[in-house]
């Protein structure tokens, strides 16, 4: 029943059947475990963390097993959005050595790597998950942006067309692979990609203000100064308002 309100968002009832779960069978590690992802849901972190130790400690009592995998993807999920990164790590490793088919707990600990800059080990995460799954769509995604962090444009492009095969038509790979053509100079491409991004979503702010730029260096001046109006109406954030601002007052200059 917690598992099923848990599913439905109704947070309170899902911590209140918990509790009454653990309130029949104290060591009821599984029950421990939802407890721990209630307290994540709302935010609770450290008391989602005291949770998930705790179900590892009961599930290793009433088991004997050495760990338990699924508390320590759990954890590395919190350390990872609480930006502890390294202790991300650790937990992830953990969960992978208790269940080396996890393919999340590969995927979170390639994300791990990649946000700290581990081009190399966050590579070589997203493959594990491949080799796990050829068609994971997280790892295809993640693993092109690895290859854009590294400037390998065209590698980080034939990811993400093997990610559009299984996905179908998607603007954040679209929008992704234009901007790397756009670094290789394939401006031709790159405007190409952007319109398909707005052709899904018309009001994709990093299209139209790069369409803006790209049809400003080609000189056809007035195109760029159409999707500039159009990302102007949108909310943006101060510095981008003004560098599009500083490109709007550079067409109006004979």
């Amino acid at each position: 029943l917690a598992s099923v309100y848990l599913d439905l968002g109704r947070l309170d009832d899902a911590e209140t059947a918990y509790g009454q779960a653990l309130g029949l069978k104290a060591d009821y590690f599984s029950a421990e475990l939802g407890m721990g992802s209630v307290k994540n849901m709302k935010g609770q972190y450290n008391l989602a963390i005291g949770h998930f130790l705790n179900s590892i400690a009961l599930m290793r009592k009433v088991t004997g097993q050495p760990d338990y995998a699924l508390a320590r993807l759990n954890l590395g999920e919190i350390y990872g959005k609480t930006q502890r990164f390294e202790q991300a790590i650790v937990e992830l490793t953990r969960a992978i050595k208790a269940e080396p088919s996890m393919i999340e707990a590969h995927f979170n600990l390639g994300t791990a790597y990649m946000l700290i800059g581990s081009h190399n080990k966050a590579e070589n995460s997203f493959k594990t998950c491949l080799n796990l799954n050829e068609n994971y769509e997280p790892a295809l995604f993640n693993l092109a942006q690895v290859y854009q962090n590294q400037k390998l444009w065209e590698k980080s492009n034939n990811i993400l067309e093997k990610f559009l095969k299984v996905k179908g038509p998607n603007p954040a790979a679209y929008s992704v692979m234009a901007w790397n053509n756009m670094m290789a100079k394939k401006i031709k491409q790159a405007r190409m990609l952007y319109e398909k991004v707005l052709g899904l979503q018309p009001n994709h702010q990093v299209a139209l203000a790069n369409l803006a730029r790209i049809y400003y260096r080609l000189g056809k001046k007035e195109i760029s100064r159409s999707y500039l109006e159009r990302v102007l109406k949108l909310d943006l954030s101060e510095s981008q308002a003004n560098d599009l601002a500083q490109l709007l007052k550079k067409l109006s200059t004979p």
